[in-house]
């Protein structure tokens, strides 16, 4: 299947028997970023979930750089919240990262000292988290698999298992699906990074959504809901930490029950 390079004339790829995509295709720049992997002609791993993956590293980032200056901004605000979410997780030695994308957070994981497991389904991005992986002389693998399956693709269990720009594309009940499998697959700690009505971001973007009536192809929640949808995983919802008002997403660090951890530190609820 040839693919069309326009945003308005982007193709959706999908496995066959797998049904339709899990979200309306918008004519605008973010149509090339709702794209369907396998290609039809490639052979691919086991599919638990239709999922919306990207097989252009290069657009992937250059879709999502904006300016230096705001990149900067928006850098420091996503560490700052991420850092909020994993202060004191002293036992945590190693990460899965999945999907790990282009590797895009490779770095963050190594400056923390963290071995690092990328796990994705689209093959040109594991060739490019690979290439990141090995640039950065980080100890660990990259794997190419399906996230819902995660607990058979990885060779032993890490400390934390987090999932970043990826539930949201997601209904409830698979987002709860994947808390799961990111669960059954960790050690000991989950981290998932949701869409957020409970910043000023989000309260303006769903607003607009009503107006012209229209739902976002991305599933927006607030921290009550993330706090529930954790709890009906089977973990104990830890902490919840938005990157900032300026922003609709939030990360969600949660424990598996044979933790000592109880709810806590859990804001808007």
């Amino acid at each position: 299947m040839r693919r069309k390079r326009e945003y308005n004339q982007v193709q959706i790829k999908t496995s066959p028997d797998r049904g339709s995509p899990p979200y309306r295709v918008g004519r605008d720049r973010h149509t090339l970023e709702r794209q369907l992997y396998p290609r039809m002609n490639s052979p691919t791993p086991e599919i638990a979930v239709q999922c919306p993956l990207f097989d252009n590293p290069d657009q992937y980032l250059r879709l999502r750089k904006g300016s230096f200056f705001v990149r900067f901004l928006k850098r420091k605000a996503e560490e700052r919240a991420l850092d909020s979410c994993l202060r004191g997780l002293d036992t945590v030695r190693s990460v899965c990262d999945a999907p790990s994308g282009p590797a895009r957070l490779f770095s963050y994981w190594g400056a923390k000292g963290y071995r690092v497991i990328g796990v994705d389904l689209s093959e040109p991005m594991v060739e490019a988290a690979a290439k990141e992986h090995r640039r950065l002389g980080l100890q660990g693998v990259v794997h190419r698999g399906d996230v819902f399956l995660l607990s058979g693709i990885l060779e032993d269990e890490p400390d934390l298992v987090a999932s970043i720009r990826f539930a949201y594309y997601f209904d409830r009940e698979r987002r709860i699906a994947l808390m799961r499998s990111l669960a059954a697959a960790s050690r000991r700690y989950v981290l998932v990074q949701y869409k957020t009505s409970d910043t000023l971001k989000g309260r303006i973007i769903e607003r607009r959504s009503r107006t012209r009536g229209r739902r976002p192809a991305k599933h927006y929640c607030s921290f009550g809901e993330m706090a529930q949808e954790v709890r009906e995983a089977g973990l104990v919802c830890l902490r919840i930490a938005p990157i900032s008002q300026f922003s609709d997403r939030a990360f969600v660090l949660a424990e598996k029950p044979q933790g000592q951890g109880s709810e806590r530190d859990v804001k808007g609820t």
